[in-house]
Parts: structure tokens; sequence; C-alpha cells
């Protein structure tokens, strides 16, 4: 294969951001909920070892 092209659409302008926050950040996940969510970085560097 000497070309590809991909595409792909995101509809992330129908809602703004923070539309779902009425005066706090709240929380996503109830206190001692067993899931780990780490950063960003950290989720890619366990992915590239």
């Amino acid at each position: 294969m000497e070309v590809a092209i991909g595409c792909g659409v995101e509809a992330m302008s129908r809602v703004g951001l923070g539309d779902n926050i009425k005066g706090a950040p709240g929380r996503p996940f109830p206190p001692g909920f067993p899931v780990e969510i780490p950063d960003q970085f950290t989720s890619a560097e366990r992915i590239a070892h």
C-alpha cells in the first residue's frame, strides 16, 4: 500500500465544556470506588511499555 487516507468526525461542539457543572466540579465516582484512574501521562507510559 503506497497511499492511505483516514478520516473521522468528533461531535464535541454540541455540549460546551463545563455544562454539566452546577457551581462545583463534583465527583465523577463515589468515594471508595474500586478503580484507579491515572492521569493521561501515566496511562500513555503504561501503554508504551
